[in-house]
């Protein structure tokens, strides 16, 4: 991975929803919804988003989880892992720290 021992930090303010039995994830303010950010994610994105809320992880220790949770080799999980978290690093919704 290209981030090999940077942990993954995602922008606390984002919750998830559930509207029209679609995964949503929306930005929250101490005021009031943002809904100018809305994300729609399937089921494998909300379930490796909801890893890394839990806890600081490493691109390499997702992929691992992705491989041992899903029925994915640890080539796809691995190339999953990355190109999901481009798209949410290019989005603002994680840093690599």
């Amino acid at each position: 991975m290209s981030d090999t021992g940077k942990t993954i930090a995602p922008r606390q303010e984002m919750h998830h929803m559930l509207i029209s039995g679609k995964n949503i994830l929306i930005s929250e303010s101490d005021e009031d919804i943002d809904a100018t950010h809305v994300y729609s994610m399937n089921r494998t994105a909300l379930w490796m988003w909801e890893q890394v809320n839990g806890e600081r992880l490493t691109a390499d220790t997702l992929a691992e989880r992705l491989c041992a949770t899903f029925e994915v080799t640890p080539e796809d999980a691995r190339r999953d892992t990355e190109r999901q978290l481009a798209e949410w690093v290019e989005m603002g919704l994680v840093t690599m720290e």
